[in-house]
Parts: C-alpha cells; structure tokens; sequence
C-alpha cells in the first residue's frame, strides 16, 4: 500500500522474517533477547518503566483499549503506525515499539505447542494487558498476520 513505507511490516511470516535476516547476515531475537530488549536491566514491566494508565497509551504505543484485534484510529492511526510514533514508549536501551504497534516474531518454540512461534509485543488491536513486556502469545511460523511482524538482531 502506498503511504506506509515508515510502517512496520506485516504479513510475513516467521520463516520469510528468518530469510529476510539471514539474508543480511543477521537474525531473528529468541524470545529472552527479545524481552532483555524490551524491559533493560532493569526488568521493567513495560518498556517505558512499570506503570500503564488508560490516559497514557496514546503517549505510550497506539495498542488500545478496544476489544481484541478491533481497528480504531483514536490514537491517529488506524492500524499500525509509523515506527517512532510514540518516543516516550522507548525501551531503556533506545528501541522504539517494543510493545504495541505489532507483535514480533523470535526464533524460540512455544512453550508446550513447539510447532508455534513465539511472538511478543501485542500488536494495534490488543488490549493494555498484551503490552507487558513478559507477555507472549504463540503462532504457527508459515503463517502472516496484519498485526505480526518482525526485528532482526545481531550475532
């Protein structure tokens, strides 16, 4: 679509997100890289430290207070938004949407369902809860989902 080549990609699914970082010599997060990214060696409950108010999710991520997987453009967006939308949700290492905006795939197996993928985030159309930082939710790895995508790491 035109207008959102500052959106995260979506619609990939793990194994595509594997390639596309293999491909320029990096990786995908397991999910404990992932969450040391996200809550710093402070162990923050959310990126931004461990407080969320209802007042604050706009300033936060735009994941919202709406019923699951529903779009709504109260923050301004739609569905995702541009990466870096929301600066005070920075992590303490400088990462920006490590929760909200869209679920991120790890390279890690889900616990008890090892066919799934883990992915970590929560995504624009969850509720607050799926924005913790210790959150995680499991998804079969050949399939994309509009509130899904990915970041790549180093070795």
């Amino acid at each position: 679509m035109y207008g959102l080549a500052d959106h995260p990609v979506v619609q990939v699914s793990a194994r595509d997100a594997e390639a596309f970082c293999k491909h320029y010599g990096l990786r995908l997060p397991s999910e404990e890289e992932w969450e040391y990214a996200a809550r710093g060696p402070e162990g923050f409950r959310y990126p931004w430290g461990n407080t969320l108010t209802a007042a604050s999710l706009a300033q936060w991520s735009n994941a919202g207070t709406y019923a699951c997987c529903a779009a709504s453009d109260a923050d301004g967006f739609l569905r995702t938004a541009p990466v870096g939308s929301f600066p005070a949700g920075r992590s303490p290492f400088g990462l920006d949407d490590m929760a909200g905006n869209v679920w991120e795939w790890t390279s890690s197996r889900f616990p008890g369902s090892p066919r799934e993928r883990v992915i970590r985030g929560g995504g624009w159309g969850n509720n607050p809860y799926c924005l913790r930082s210790s959150y995680r939710h499991g998804n079969p790895p050949d399939i994309g989902l509009d509130m899904v995508g990915f970041r790549c790491a180093a070795d």
